[in-house]
């Protein structure tokens, strides 16, 4: 996480009153990131809420469409799915598809 790297996680919880991400990405940073810069403050944070993709079938089609990793993909299939104003996100190629 880019905000992590800098020190500076905390910025959003000021800016959002809760933050969505898929299961996908909470294993890429808490969980095979452990230790990382970030990883604790996610693995943490009361203001993120951790929400499962309804559609399976969605992030298997954009697996074969896009390449990507899956918390990238998790992340756009999930914003769409539940119609997020904002998705924060710190790849490239992935900010063009949201």
């Amino acid at each position: 996480m880019t905000l992590a790297h800098i020190g500076r996680i905390d910025l959003l919880p000021r800016l959002y009153k809760t933050a969505v991400i898929s299961p996908e990405v909470y294993s890429e940073v808490a969980v095979s990131g452990a230790g990382l810069a970030g990883s604790g403050e996610i693995a943490n944070a009361p203001w993120i809420e951790v929400k499962a993709i309804s559609r399976p079938g969605d992030l298997d089609a954009a697996r074969s469409r896009f390449n990507l990793g899956l918390g990238e993909l998790s992340l756009i299939v999930l914003s769409k799915e539940i119609r997020a104003a904002l998705a924060l996100v710190n790849d490239k190629q992935a900010r063009k598809l949201v």
